[in-house]
């Protein structure tokens, strides 16, 4: 039996300004926390976590205070069915208060959104390869949305998301090959809303990465893939989706002692894409948010 239990307490301020005017929040938070993990036999063991949260927040430019008390909970349990492979299934609890640019304009009636998440899952080894796989149901309340109106608020209803996610890694003498899928379907499942897709949010999204290391060398290249979502704010989906996009970035890295040098390009062959478009109900169109073209980078990291 293992058992970790703690407190964590966090004090800070965060600020935003717009030209609808300045906003500071000051943030206190206390949290009392325990995870037990148990090991039933050599196969199966299980986990039980608790957390006891509480938050206060005051909002200087409205000269207002609110409080939030949560308590959460997960569980979980994983089966040992090989030497090298294993199946699990959670539990878990979390929640996210609003962050200081969702209070613009002088709401300060958000709630915290809270959210429940089931995951079934597997992990194997196969020759080579490391394999991974699960899908999860994620169920929130109070989820907090930016309007078509320019503001945020607590969404009508609860929202579901379902999905898939995969992914693996092959070794291959120098070469590493790793890939990742998610299939997301995000939908609100009641309120003004029902029935429709959660703006901004992607069904499908692929990666695959290949690294090479010779010495202290190491070359990188990664595709990534995005699919077509609609437009932020769209939430009666009835705008057309923002196309889907690609990218290719490469990289490299070089260790010396405890020096590592790296640098890469991204979106090397100069894709157009939007990184961000967002639906005002005020002025009646899309606001489309070019990203990055091509672009480079470089760095140097020293340990010590």
């Amino acid at each position: 039996n293992n058992l970790i239990t703690g407190i964590d307490i966090s004090e800070g301020n965060s600020k935003s300004s717009a030209s609808w005017g300045y906003d500071e929040i000051n943030k206190n938070q206390l949290g009392i926390f325990a995870l037990n993990n148990y090991k039933i036999d050599e196969k199966l063991s299980a986990s039980l976590g608790y957390r006891y949260e509480t938050l206060k927040l005051k909002y200087n430019n409205l000269n207002d205070e609110k409080t939030s008390n949560q308590n959460l909970f997960s569980t979980g349990i994983n089966y040992l069915y090989s030497d090298t492979g294993s199946v699990y299934a959670s539990f878990e609890q979390n929640y996210r208060t609003p962050v200081t640019d969702e209070y613009a304009r002088g709401i300060s009636d958000l709630k915290p959104q809270l959210s429940n998440t089931l995951e079934l899952g597997m992990r194997e080894y196969i020759g080579n390869t490391y394999l991974s796989g699960a899908i999860f149901n994620t169920i929130t309340a109070d989820e907090i949305f930016y309007n078509p109106y320019g503001t945020n608020e607590n969404i009508d209803g609860k929202t579901e998301r379902n999905g898939l996610e995969l992914s693996s890694k092959t070794y291959l003498g120098e070469f590493t090959i790793s890939q990742a899928y998610t299939y997301l379907n995000a939908k609100i499942k009641d309120g003004v809303y029902e029935g429709k897709t959660i703006p901004w949010v992607p069904k499908n999204k692929y990666s695959i990465r290949t690294d090479y290391k010779i010495n202290d060398i190491s070359i990188g290249a990664e595709y990534l893939y995005i699919g077509s979502l609609y437009s932020v704010s769209d939430w009666n989906n009835n705008l057309g989706k923002v196309e889907d996009y690609s990218l290719v970035n490469l990289s490299s890295s070089y260790n010396y002692k405890n020096i590592n040098i790296y640098g890469g390009i991204n979106n090397i062959f100069n894709k157009e894409y939007n990184e961000y478009a967002v639906y005002s109900k005020n002025s009646g169109y899309i606001s489309y948010y070019p990203a990055e073209e091509r672009n480079y980078f470089v760095g140097v990291l020293y340990e010590f």
